[in-house]
């Protein structure tokens, strides 16, 4: 199976100062808004400012950075339009990739999708997040296709911002629809795994959705565009 992008090891001080600074902005420890001092965070990571900096770079690619007047750095805001863009993505690019990657999905990778899924049952908050990502990763890991898997994986992580500080989810029926989804993927079912994987996007987006627009303050039917 692909191995995971995001899991791969840093090969630089600047990867490394991304990855912990995207931990803590995706783990809610950095908070949306929040000012990124390079020199703060050089001294918390323990090296110098320069990687920091290209680490800073790297995330603003990502959309969890934003750089304001004078090069100053924050960490991105949450917004409604930022979260049905991600999801209008999600929707136009990871059903249709996993429909098509289907026939190369290998027993060990169902295999592992069931482990996962198994472990949901009795998961809960940050684990439950991530145990939720690594269900969903090997029905497009395994389509061999490097650029689209790193846009699903990169937009993934913008997502998890939003799922990370949400904790309310219908876990049963979340877990209905994973096992629908392992399902129609064990069956080899391309088409029934694509609306599966549509409709489970959707119902997560629909959730989110409520909730930052409550935090915002405001109160808005917005569904994801067709």
């Amino acid at each position: 199976m692909a191995h995971n992008l995001a899991q791969q090891a840093p090969h630089t001080a600047g990867q490394l100062a991304a990855r912990q600074i995207r931990e803590q902005i995706l783990d809610g420890g950095l908070a949306p808004g929040s000012l990124l001092n390079q020199n703060d965070l050089a001294t918390s990571l323990g090296m110098s400012r320069i990687p920091v900096r290209d680490a800073l770079r790297t995330l603003a690619g990502e959309g969890l950075v934003v750089f304001r007047a004078h090069s100053t750095a924050t960490v991105a805001p949450l917004s409604i339009d930022d979260l049905q863009e991600l999801y209008e993505l999600r929707l136009a690019i990871e059903p249709a990739l996993c429909r098509e990657a289907l026939p190369l999905l290998s027993q060990v990778d169902l295999e592992i999708m069931e482990d996962r899924l198994e472990q949901l049952e009795s998961a809960t908050g940050s684990e439950w997040l991530d145990l939720n990502r690594k269900f969903h990763e090997p029905l497009y890991l395994c389509s061999g296709k490097p650029r689209s898997i790193e846009i699903i994986d990169r937009i993934r992580r913008a997502t998890d911002r939003y799922s990370r500080i949400y904790h309310r989810f219908d876990r049963a029926k979340l877990q209905l629809e994973h096992r629908l989804i392992f399902d129609a993927a064990s069956a080899g079912q391309p088409r029934r795994l694509e609306a599966l994987l549509a409709a489970h996007l959707s119902g997560g987006y629909e959730t989110m959705l409520r909730y930052v627009a409550h935090q915002e303050g405001f109160d808005t039917m917005t569904t994801v565009r067709s």
